[in-house]
């Protein structure tokens, strides 16, 4: 015992809180590594091994790490391990359960690095995937009201606003749409001339099911079938109408835009161009019209296609986005049956200098205005 107490170097100041008699030189012994250089409050803890409460006065200090003094850590006293001779009066995070408790605190918080933390989740792009997630658009001035896929290759807006106003229909007729998608067209078509008798074709189940819903909620009564444009028998089935139209992919396999790789709804699969114009001439009875919206890259492929299913009296409409900027998409149209001459007519401008619609194009994608050919 006596070398025991000659190995500690500073002892450590001891008081009874039950007026006991000075403790054993083992309980001494418990306390001989604590750094007894930290201040603060007096720290009171039971020992596992006495009956007496002890108390640890601010000059005997708590055994807390240099790192932990430097950043201020919350610590907590530590539970006393059983079967521990030499447990120190040591210290845990506050995120340490403690012997006993059956609820487990959470973690301090970090400090948040750049780039950490969950990230979005961002739809599949290119292809045509699920419809999970639809968002609900207006067209029109909020004349139609439909649901579109977030993330489902080309979504519908001017393309299908400008196809549909280009259509010389007239109330009570048949007009039959080639790859409806999720029927902004043929809704545009309906809302400006109400009690059209409307026939719509899509590839895919899925906006087939979604082009059948907005046509419900938009009151249009219109037919919706699945099949192919390739399909040359069904056309005969769901014809004669008096008007067709389509905003058919824009790319054959293998190619890629100008600008930069649309998704697959613009590209051609199985289908050719060739092939929707036949789809169109078989649809549609003789003296109707066709009414295509392409790139501008592409009109020489559409005045071909249109021809060779035996339209004519052709004319081509330029839509530019500004006074002087070539046309970034034309629109198309071929009479069934016409002799008469090709036309290219004036550009229609969609915006002005500032950014704005011009007074025209307003009218057509506000107003639900004609754009005759």
């Amino acid at each position: 015992m006596s070398r025991l107490q000659a190995s500690i170097s500073a002892p450590t100041r001891f008081v009874s809180a039950s007026s006991a008699s000075s403790p054993p030189a083992f309980l001494v012994c418990a306390f001989k590594r604590l750094d007894l250089s930290s201040g603060g409050a007096p720290y009171r803890r039971s020992c596992w091994r006495s009956k007496a409460r002890h108390v640890l006065s601010p000059g005997d200090g708590l055994g807390h790490s240099r790192h932990d003094r430097r950043s201020g850590a919350s610590r907590l006293p530590a539970s006393p391990a059983r079967g521990c001779r030499h447990r120190e009066c040591g210290a845990r995070p506050a995120y340490q359960r403690r012997r006993g408790r059956h609820r487990r605190l959470s973690p301090p918080p970090r400090r948040a690095r750049r780039g950490s933390g969950p990230r979005p989740r961002h739809p599949a792009r290119g292809g045509r995937g699920s419809l999970s997630e639809t968002t609900r658009d207006a067209l029109l001035g909020g004349r139609v009201v439909l649901d579109q896929p977030r993330a489902r290759g080309l979504r519908a807006g001017l393309d299908a606003v400008l196809l549909a106003a280009a259509i010389p229909a007239r109330t009570g007729e048949r007009v039959i749409e080639a790859g409806c998608g999720s029927g902004a067209a043929f809704l545009c078509l309906a809302a400006r001339l109400p009690g059209l008798e409307v026939v719509a074709l899509e590839l895919e189940p899925e906006m087939v099911v979604l082009a059948g819903a907005n046509a419900r909620a938009n009151g249009c009564m219109a037919e919706i079938v699945q099949g192919d444009v390739a399909d040359r028998a069904l056309a005969s089935r769901l014809g004669p109408a008096r008007h067709g139209f389509a905003n058919p992919p824009y790319w054959p396999d293998g190619t890629a835009p100008p600008e930069s790789m649309r998704a697959a709804a613009t590209h051609e699969h199985g289908a050719a161009l060739a092939d929707w114009a036949r789809f169109l001439a078989a649809a549609i009875m003789m003296g109707g019209t066709a009414t295509l919206i392409l790139p501008a890259a592409r009109f020489d492929a559409g005045i071909a296609a249109l021809r060779a299913a035996g339209f004519g009296s052709l004319a081509l409409l330029p839509l530019a986005p500004r006074d002087g900027i070539a046309a970034k998409r034309v629109l198309l149209q071929g009479r069934r049956g016409g002799r008469g001459p090709a036309r290219v007519l004036p550009p229609f401008t969609l915006h002005t200098i500032d950014g704005s619609f011009t007074p025209a194009a307003e009218a057509v994608l506000r107003d639900a205005a004609p754009l005759p050919i």
